[in-house]
């Protein structure tokens, strides 16, 4: 989740960098309510949650009864199928993200996004425009 958390980060410093129009309007996301209301990120997530869930199932049928050391390299194959759901679903998170912070920013000429919780005042606040492109 930390890793998550640091990749909407990265997404929105993109837009601080990069600017998403020629604007000196800034808007504002809170990311912790997009997180947790944003119909495609939660859809998104559960998947993951799924498909966490079914390798850590098939890893606990494949070790049992396993020799300790046989055990440890089924581990680490089932560890690292486990990080490439985690960084599939991250992707697919920040991809979404991206493109509809993105889509907001234009269609409002804002220079660029910043998350909410950094910015004590100021800025439009684009939050509901992201959670209903989210749908």
């Amino acid at each position: 989740m930390k890793r998550l958390i640091v990749s909407l980060l990265a997404v929105l410093c993109v837009f601080i960098l990069s600017g998403c129009g020629r604007s000196s309007e800034f808007g504002v996301v809170d990311m912790g309510k997009v997180e947790k209301e944003g119909k495609q990120i939660v859809v998104i997530k559960e998947e993951g949650i799924k498909e966490l869930e079914k390798i850590e199932k098939d890893l606990n049928a494949a070790i049992k009864g396993k020799a300790d050391s046989k055990k440890e390299e089924i581990i680490a194959e089932y560890r690292a199928k486990a990080q490439i759901v985690q960084s599939n679903m991250s992707g697919r998170i920040r991809n979404q993200l991206e493109r509809v912070i993105h889509q907001v920013a234009q269609q409002k000429k804002l220079g660029a996004v910043l998350l909410k919780e950094a910015v004590p005042n100021g800025g439009i606040d684009i939050t509901a425009d992201v959670l209903e492109q989210l749908k």
